[in-house]
């Protein structure tokens, strides 16, 4: 799956993933789970300007 720069954002060390609304019905129909964003801890300092897909 990739994701260009409408569909994520990079804030401080994570990058926030959108969640299309076909995948949150999924995942709430089928795992309980309730999710707008799906978060990824990098551990490193990221610049957003130079990051183009993800």
């Amino acid at each position: 799956m990739t994701y260009d720069s409408t569909g994520f954002k990079v804030v401080g060390t994570k990058i926030r993933l959108s969640l299309s609304k076909e995948l949150r019905n999924w995942l709430k129909e089928k795992h309980s789970i309730e999710l707008t964003y799906l978060w990824i801890e990098t551990g490193l300092e990221l610049d957003p300007r130079l990051i183009k897909n993800v």
